[in-house]
């Protein structure tokens, strides 16, 4: 199986270990990554400038994921979301798993959205 993590502007411990236990399992495990630079200082024009949305969905598309998992902190939970969108127009079949701190927080509120399919807590 072809999992592709979705990560934002930091390193995640969960991300890490979950790719390292996917691998030893056989599965081929790949990183789409977003630098969010200037996401957290409130300034919407260099946000604008630098967003690198497009890249994370062009990686994913050349990565081809038979699953897109997302480890989602409160601030990044929106913009992975439209990821998630995003990249089922262009592979429907794709499933989506989130996990986090924002969707253990909130399960109920996340299962409502049609981006994702599963969750983990």
């Amino acid at each position: 199986m072809n999992i592709s993590f979705v990560s934002s502007g930091s390193e995640q411990l969960a991300i890490t270990l979950l790719a390292n236990m996917a691998k030893q399992r056989g599965h081929t495990v790949n990183l789409a990554f977003s630098a969010a630079l200037f996401k957290d200082l409130g300034l919407p024009l260099f946000v604008r400038l630098f967003d690198d949305t497009n890249l994370v969905l062009d990686k994913l598309t050349q990565q081809q994921p038979d699953i897109v998992a997302f480890s989602a902190l409160t601030q990044s939970y929106q913009w992975m979301l439209g990821i998630a969108r995003e990249i089922k127009k262009i592979n429907p079949a794709v499933k989506t798993v989130f996990g986090g701190v924002h969707v253990s927080a909130v399960q109920e509120i996340a299962l409502k959205n049609k981006e994702v399919d599963y969750i983990v807590v």
